[in-house]
């Protein structure tokens, strides 16, 4: 279990990372299993978000999202496609790319194990997505949706 202190830690290199480096590399990966749609709820941040964080060096935006899946769910990703790089901006000197991902094949490789960083993970169909869903999560779970039903993303 990591201890307040090690929370401390991995945020201070955080901000570490976003001063020194003019960009950030990120992968989030939209799972789908019908029309139901997975998110996660961290111990750091507000609300609902989807499964994913920042690459390692020098992994690729794909490695990043199966990884992270991996990590915070359990769950290996049996096909991942592209639907989206998006650029915003976080601060006056940084942006983040973020590759988003969406996948229907998947198969649990392990439990989810209890960490610091992911409170839940549940399933919600996407007609009934929550309140407490962060924009960025809303619009990239609708972008994969489109995707995943024919539709160009």
């Amino acid at each position: 279990m990591m201890t307040i202190f090690s929370r401390l830690l991995h945020s201070v290199l955080h901000l570490g990372h976003w001063i020194l480096h003019r960009a950030t590399l990120a992968a989030v990966v939209v799972i789908f299993d019908n029309d139901n749609v997975l998110l996660v709820r961290s111990r750091y941040r507000h609300g609902w978000h989807l499964p994913g964080g920042f690459l390692d060096p020098p992994e690729t935006f794909e490695a990043g999202a199966r990884r992270e899946a991996l990590e915070e769910l359990g769950y290996e990703l049996l096909d991942v496609k592209l639907v989206n790089i998006d650029v915003s901006r976080t601060s006056l000197i940084c942006n983040n790319y973020c590759g988003v991902f969406l996948c229907s094949a998947f198969r649990k490789a392990r439990d989810r194990a209890p960490n610091w960083e992911i409170q839940e993970a549940r399933w919600f169909n996407v007609s009934t997505l929550p309140d407490a869903i962060d924009a960025f999560a809303w619009k990239c779970v609708f972008q994969a949706y489109d995707l995943s039903k024919g539709g160009s993303g």
